[in-house]
């Protein structure tokens, strides 16, 4: 098998990777079929291919010095390739992300609306401010 040529798809995978890391770290949980790069309804061969290619790519002994984390990077393929194998734990784990993307567009939502709120409020409060008389104070009784 032929390594990818410097700066090509192996600097894509790396930078692939940190988001992956920087979006489990937002999300609470990982999607290991994105770390792994496969489909939803991906069979086992196909996962287990994909495990192999990024195991031998990231594991501690034989990665270069370029990529950092490695050891990191090796562990989570592990840990996706360990769940996404056995089909009881990727069900369950399928039904626990779909649960969690779930929270997560929830939450998104409520923060969208909020800021929504604020910046009404915001505008509120700038029209209240310019069409206020002379900008006395009120007097206080």
């Amino acid at each position: 098998m032929r390594s990818a040529p410097p700066g090509g798809r192996a600097k894509q995978t790396d930078e692939t990777m940190a988001v992956l890391l920087d979006a489990w770290d937002r999300s609470g949980a990982p999607d290991y079929y994105a770390l792994l790069g496969v489909a939803r309804d991906a069979d086992g061969e196909i996962i287990r291919a994909a495990y192999l290619v990024l195991a031998k790519r990231y594991h501690p002994d034989t990665a270069t010095a370029a990529i950092q984390d490695s050891v990191e990077n090796f562990r989570l393929i592990g840990e996706a390739y360990e769940v996404l194998r056995d089909p009881d734990r990727r069900e369950l784990y399928d039904l626990y992300y779909a649960r969690q993307a779930r929270r997560l567009a929830q939450g998104e939502q409520f923060e969208e609306a909020r800021r929504q709120v604020k910046r009404a409020n915001s505008a509120l409060m700038a029209s209240a401010d310019s069409s206020a008389d002379c900008g006395a104070p009120f007097a206080t009784p």
